[in-house]
């Protein structure tokens, strides 16, 4: 199967790649290579350097597709507020102009979208039916996005994924766990803003997994896909006894989403699972720090939001 995917360079999609390269697909990434490539050369895989905002090279590549995975995104609620057009041209027109070609090529289109579309909530089990409380131009953008997809195209999957976690070649610590535990090691303390607040957790090679699954599978439609549901200051707590750091909290909520997800449905329907979990997050990143491959969590790459103020906008954050 020859399979277009868009933002593989990114922190899924570096992983996405290598799984979909060892289960036999042909593949190629479109990316404008904004976080770098290094961490992508080497692998078998026909590489595109471009802006998914310009359709020209799109327009091109999707109609000698089998499928195409969409990952390219302004991801999170920090990177998306410095700039809300960019983030509404890249999150959602860019997204319903691909859905425009999958349509007019009659092509298969897996999106991934986030359960932050869900905001602040109930302590309830959510559904894809639930309500949906968007409190960022980030989950707005993204939901605009699932619209467009619904709208446009007849043969597509939409995975809104849980908050991931995990070791990838394009890594990340503006997520909590991974920020967690880069914090364990290196400052020997985890700092907790809040800490009651559930979220849905994914780790990066179940996420892999989903897609693929999503992709195989001949289901149409919305799965949550979150698994394990956690307290942010349940997760501190269980990084503390594993590294033997101190955990200070706050009162003060710098994050308010606050939401208990249902991947149920993903889960009977897809065959999705958790096979990873916190530890292996603990022991992959802590490998990768001793052995220096990470020297240090807080250099602006390892943020979104950070590395954007500071190569496409020309700012920096004073607080870091």
């Amino acid at each position: 199967m020859r399979v277009l995917v868009t933002g593989g360079a990114g922190y899924l999609g570096s992983v996405l790649l290598k799984h979909l390269i060892d289960k036999g697909y042909n593949v190629t990434v479109v990316d404008c290579m904004l976080y770098g490539e290094n961490h992508i050369k080497g692998l078998d895989a026909s590489v595109v350097k471009a802006d998914i905002r310009d359709s020209t090279e799109l327009t091109e590549l999707v109609p000698s597709m089998d499928a195409v995975i969409h990952l390219a995104a302004i991801v999170g609620d920090q990177a998306g507020d410095l700039s809300k057009e960019d983030t509404i041209r890249t999150n959602y027109f860019a997204t319903r102009n691909l859905a425009e070609l999958c349509r007019r090529y009659d092509k298969r289109i897996v999106y991934t979208s986030t359960c932050s579309v869900y905001g602040t909530q109930k302590n309830e089990s959510l559904t894809e039916e639930s309500a949906l409380f968007p409190i960022s131009i980030y989950a707005l953008s993204k939901l605009a996005a699932e619209d467009a997809i619904r709208n446009y195209c007849k043969n597509y999957l939409i995975l809104r994924l849980g908050t991931l976690h995990g070791m990838s070649p394009r890594m990340r610590f503006d997520l909590v766990i991974n920020r967690f535990i880069a914090q364990a090691i290196q400052d020997k303390r985890i700092t907790v803003f809040g800490g009651e607040q559930f979220r849905p957790f994914l780790h990066i090679m179940d996420a892999s997994d989903a897609i693929i699954r999503a992709l195989e599978t001949d289901a149409i439609g919305t799965y949550n896909v979150g698994i394990t549901n956690m307290r942010i200051m349940d997760i501190a707590d269980t990084i503390k006894r594993k590294t033997g750091c101190e955990v200070t909290v706050y009162r003060e909520i710098k994050d308010p989403r606050n939401y208990i997800v249902d991947s149920s449905k993903a889960m009977k329907e897809l065959r999705v699972n958790a096979t990873h979990d916190v530890e292996d997050s603990i022991r992959d990143v802590g490998s990768a720090m001793e052995e220096g491959v990470i020297r240090d969590y807080r250099e602006p790459i390892y943020s979104n939001a950070e590395w954007l103020r500071r190569t496409l906008y020309g700012t920096h954050d004073n607080r870091r």
